[in-house]
């Protein structure tokens, strides 16, 4: 549930972007250090467009993405890029199980993708957390809907049920990032 220093904070930021002309624009551009990651890790950030886009839940594929998300959670510890890496914002599938939340998202994609899922119906999503900071998840597409996965909680709930968050922009499945306001319908 949004607070009014939350509240604050979305305008904020949605005011600072529009004032550097980065929210004014029809399409969002993905995070600096996503392209940097993609420079290096181009099968990973290719879209086969003959993937579907969602696909169907079952209780099996329930029971796998539970277990991955678990798994991921308390493989990699929480430590910021400054603190790995000296800097700001770097993407990685860490080797050394310390990441932190991009960090998180790339490797259960990574596994979701090796145990067959669709990479297409994966998409990395940028929200604002409760305290205004900026986060990522992992949402899966599904014909139940979408799913948010998150290295905060071990808990996996539809996007419409993640409340305490604001989402941001996401991967569209063609490439491209998507404004979440369009996506969810505000």
């Amino acid at each position: 549930m949004f607070n009014k220093r939350m509240l604050r904070n979305v305008v904020l930021t949605i005011s600072l972007l529009t004032a550097c002309g980065a929210y004014a624009r029809s399409a969002p551009t993905a995070p600096y250090a996503f392209h940097d990651y993609c420079k290096v890790n181009v099968e990973d950030c290719t879209i086969n467009y003959n993937e579907p886009e969602a696909f169907v839940m079952t209780e099996e594929i329930w029971t796998l993405i539970n277990k991955i998300n678990v798994k991921v959670n308390k493989q990699i510890l929480d430590v910021s890029d400054m603190d790995k890496h000296g800097k700001n914002d770097v993407w990685e599938i860490p080797a050394d199980n310390i990441g932190d939340c991009e960090d998180h998202v790339l490797a259960k994609r990574m596994l979701l993708k090796q145990a067959g899922l669709p990479h297409r119906a994966m998409r990395i999503t940028v929200v604002l957390d409760t305290t205004g900071q900026g986060h990522a998840v992992l949402m899966i597409r599904t014909d139940e809907g979408d799913y948010i996965l998150d290295n905060l909680v071990d808990h996996i709930a539809k996007v419409e049920d993640r409340k305490e968050y604001a989402f941001i922009k996401r991967e569209d499945g063609n490439g491209y990032w998507i404004w979440m306001k369009h996506f969810l319908g505000m």
